[in-house]
């Protein structure tokens, strides 16, 4: 028997995204392949959402050998929900079989394995061979459970136990059973390389990797590979560092970042660059909060004087971040909201009226605020940054605002990242974006993110950007500036020549 299986999907509700695509290629995949059968080791949606279940299973219908589904965790994220996603999935209760094979599907979406799910695998008659199917595997389940399982493996003829949840290849032994698990199917989170369907032949044991492909600019038109080359720039986190280098190599994006005076030496560089051929200069403009305490708004000075820059440097673009204050605080109507949204586009009005084109940035969560919206900072939803960018151009006047869309803290956004994750962010707004951010996110050893870090490759780190690229190439991205936002390790300019490499086919992952 040849077995495809395939996890980690995290199908959201809007249509046009890189999950959904997917999807799709593996339902046509699995005929292709030649599968006997086919399993898909859980999570099928980003958060239990009811429409992208039940638009999964749609999908799903297409394929045409017997199927198995087992629920992930992110399917039970929702707890209104959650009952019917776990019946929903497990199905059904004796697996299937398939050339002499039996395909069991264990729930192990919580972390655990109860006594009635025990219960169930020790009715299973023994006389065939197993396949078992599950989310969590061994390393990710309670000591009772891992215990429970390692007996079960050993008192069975189990042929292969596949799981997901870790999003990257995994091939091992636990209690003598082979064990093995897809990257993630979700090009926004899949590890170590491309989402991929395994496909498994139990009687030699070989395995087949297929991967979704369509990311690759290899694959593209050159003139997709070409738009997008054309449109990376950096950040200029080392002034006058970072601007050498633009002028030297005809970096055609730059972003300045709350830069108050530009002295001589800064302003021949600018002039060089734009002789050059330089095509965008953007300000990264400084925050503006509310002083609780006194019921006014502060940090006013210093953004008029960034702004006085970007006009004096003739920026042709500037990124504003809306105020960092709660949900709570910014609600329509206070006196924080009124008083920010008033100051903020006075300040900025001398930006509209010189046609410099203003971009609102989304935020992202901070660590622990949770979705209290009496900690949460405003301005990390699509909808948010929507609102705000609508409250600047009614004030402004005409269309003077567009958006930016910042890669790194839509990913870093816990725990809106479950119902929202990048996918979603592509499909709500990306047709929209005036210009990105870019940066990997990185994990460190207390569990907490940080933004800002180089772009070593498309998929070694949380952010995987083949879900970026696929919606660069089928235009759910606006083809807009791309600038590298890079604060650790002075990591901008090692990216944005990394990147063009990789676009222009000049290293392998490309």
């Amino acid at each position: 028997m040849r077995i495809a299986v395939f996890a980690d999907i995290h199908l959201g509700d809007s249509k046009r995204t890189p999950q959904r695509a997917a999807l799709a290629w593996a339902v046509r995949e699995i005929e292709r392949c030649g599968a006997d059968a086919a399993a898909v080791a859980g999570d099928l949606t980003a958060c239990g959402s009811m429409y992208a279940a039940m638009r999964a299973k749609k999908l799903l219908r297409g394929v045409k050998v017997p199927l198995l589904t087992v629920p992930g965790n992110s399917d039970l994220r929702t707890p209104e929900t959650a009952p019917v996603m776990e019946r929903l999935w497990l199905t059904p209760e004796e697996g299937m079989c398939v050339g002499g094979v039996r395909v069991l599907g264990v729930d192990t979406a919580r972390g655990t394995i109860d006594e009635r799910e025990r219960v169930r695998m020790e009715a299973i008659d023994a006389s065939l061979p197993l396949i078992l199917v599950s989310h969590q595997a061994d390393t990710h389940v309670d000591a009772d459970s891992r215990a429970y399982l390692a007996d079960f493996l050993r008192r069975r003829n189990v042929l292969a136990w596949f799981t997901g949840h870790v999003h990257a290849r995994v091939d091992t032994v636990f209690a003598g059973t082979r064990c093995l698990a897809p990257r993630a199917l979700d090009p926004d989170k899949c590890g170590g390389g491309l989402p991929e369907l395994l496909v498994l032949d139990t009687e030699t044991g070989a395995l087949e990797s297929r991967v979704f492909d369509e990311s690759l600019p290899c694959r593209w038109p050159w003139e997709k590979r070409e738009a997008l080359i054309e449109s990376l720039g950096i950040s200029l986190y080392s002034l006058k560092e970072d601007l050498a280098f633009c002028v030297e190599n005809r970096v055609p994006h730059m972003e300045m970042r709350g830069v108050t005076e530009a002295d001589a030496e800064t302003r021949a560089l600018l002039a060089t660059w734009r002789k050059n051929g330089g095509w965008t200069l953007s300000q990264h403009l400084t925050k503006l909060g509310w002083d609780a305490e006194k019921g006014c708004v502060s940090g006013v000075e210093k953004f008029r004087a960034v702004v006085r820059t970007a006009l004096e440097c003739g920026a042709d673009m500037a990124t504003v971040h809306p105020p960092e204050e709660t949900v709570e605080t910014m609600s329509v109507g206070s006196p924080a909201f009124s008083a920010l949204a008033d100051a903020m586009a006075e300040e900025m009005r001398p930006l509209a009226r010189a046609g410099v084109r203003i971009v609102v940035e989304n935020n992202h969560t901070a660590a622990g605020t949770g979705a209290n919206p009496a900690l949460r900072r405003f301005g990390c939803t699509p909808f948010e940054i929507l609102a705000w960018r609508d409250e600047m151009n009614r004030r402004l006047g005409g269309n003077a605002c567009g958006l930016r869309l910042d890669v790194g803290h839509a990913r870093n956004n816990a725990p809106i990242t479950e119902s929202c994750p990048l996918g979603e962010w592509y499909a709500q707004i990306g047709g929209l974006a005036d210009a990105y951010h870019l940066h990997q996110t990185v994990l460190d050893a207390q569990g907490k993110m940080h933004n800002h870090y180089p772009i070593t490759g498309l998929d070694d780190g949380l952010v995987s950007f083949h879900g970026f690229l696929w919606a660069w190439r089928t235009g759910v991205l606006r083809h807009s500036p791309v600038i590298l936002e890079i604060r650790e390790d002075h990591g901008a300019p090692s990216t944005w020549l990394r990147l063009r490499a990789l676009l222009n086919g000049e290293e392998t992952g490309a």
